[in-house]
């Protein structure tokens, strides 16, 4: 009976559940740190410690632990089992244990008769913690400033510098002082990713799913609007008599460029047109309305004026009715507002 109670003792020793059993009440914190070591070399420390991203693992681990057969890659010599945490919630999968087969019998006289009793032992364990990695990504103007859980994010995440608003794009040949926008990207964080936005005046800003570009431009202030309009006006009215080529050509431009930055793709397109007017066949234009829509800050001295007109030209041929928008990027100050360029849509 003795023997028979050794046998039977032998036996359930050598079946690897045993041996992973035992194996998983070596599972304690630090062996779990050790574990853990590898990934948590890949965290960049000026965002988060060590110390909280191990932290937050456990969190993870204290939900539970388990082990399943691997379906493959078991031999006679060995036997592998899927390390499983969170078994009865997102059941991740965050190892690998393999155990061999110890080549010593238990008792060499009954291997001799074909009923040897081998037990088994760790042969390797492999961990990868990353799929607890948190991801993400923002696009922001390059005046702001962005953290993750209170900490600052710093230049060396920007992925994409200098990206053109795609609402100004056709203004960057205006000024040398548009705005732009750079995309901040933040992996290897544990934990929930959550990104704080700054404006350029360290006023917190609340980025939304509904969040557009167009978000981050500011209006004018209520005097600027006043001498935005009254400038855009006039000088809407003067481009159309010049455009439409009433009177005399030369003096219509030269009024026209008094509005007008030098040095420009506007300037130039103006002057190209200006033979064109010579023989324009435009006896008379009346102006029926000229609506300032909307004036947009760009920086502290450029605005992006939206303008629609509506206005009634008299040709030798017959009478043309016009309705038009565009947009007019205008720079300065009061009393020297320029219009650096100009786009219809």
């Amino acid at each position: 009976m003795f023997f028979l109670w050794k046998y039977a003792a032998a036996y359930e020793a050598s079946l690897p559940t045993t041996a992973i059993d035992q194996y998983m009440q070596t599972l304690t914190r630090e062996k779990w740190r050790s574990l853990a070591d590898p990934t948590l070399k890949e965290v960049r420390n000026d965002l988060q410690t060590e110390d909280s991203c191990f932290d937050y693992i456990m969190t993870y681990v204290d939900k539970g632990v388990k082990y399943t057969r691997a379906s493959g890659g078991s031999t006679d010599g060995s036997v592998r089992y899927n390390i499983i945490c969170d078994p009865d919630g997102d059941n991740f999968q965050i190892g690998t244990v393999s155990l061999k087969k110890d080549p010593e019998a238990q008792y060499p006289f009954l291997e001799q008769l074909g009923y040897g009793l081998h037990s088994y032992s760790l042969e390797s364990e492999s961990y990868d913690f990353s799929f607890i990695f948190g991801a993400t990504e923002i696009t922001i103007p390059k005046e702001y400033t962005v953290y993750l859980n209170g900490s600052l994010v710093d230049s060396t995440y920007i992925v994409e510098d200098n990206i053109q608003y795609e609402y100004l794009k056709d203004f960057y040949d205006g000024t040398d002082n548009m705005p732009y926008l750079c995309r901040y990207a933040v992996d290897s964080v544990f934990g929930d990713v959550e990104l704080t936005v700054r404006d350029e005046n360290g006023n917190p800003f609340e980025i939304t799913k509904e969040t557009t570009e167009t978000d981050f431009l500011h209006d004018a202030d209520p005097a600027q609007e006043v001498e935005l309009t009254t400038y855009t006006k006039s000088f809407v009215e003067q481009y159309l008599y010049y455009s439409c080529g009433i009177g005399d050509g030369t003096a219509q431009y030269f009024n026209t460029m008094t509005y007008v930055k030098d040095n420009t793709k506007l300037a130039e397109r103006l002057k190209l047109a200006l033979d064109g007017k010579m023989w324009s066949n435009t006896s008379y234009l009346t102006i029926k309305s000229i609506d300032v829509n909307d004036i947009v800050k760009i920086t502290e001295s450029d605005f992006l004026v939206d303008v629609s007109y509506s206005c009634t030209a008299y040709l030798t041929s017959g009478v043309n009715e016009i309705d038009e928008s565009f947009k007019i990027l205008i720079s300065g100050a009061p009393g020297s507002y320029m219009v650096t360029a100009l786009k219809y849509y």
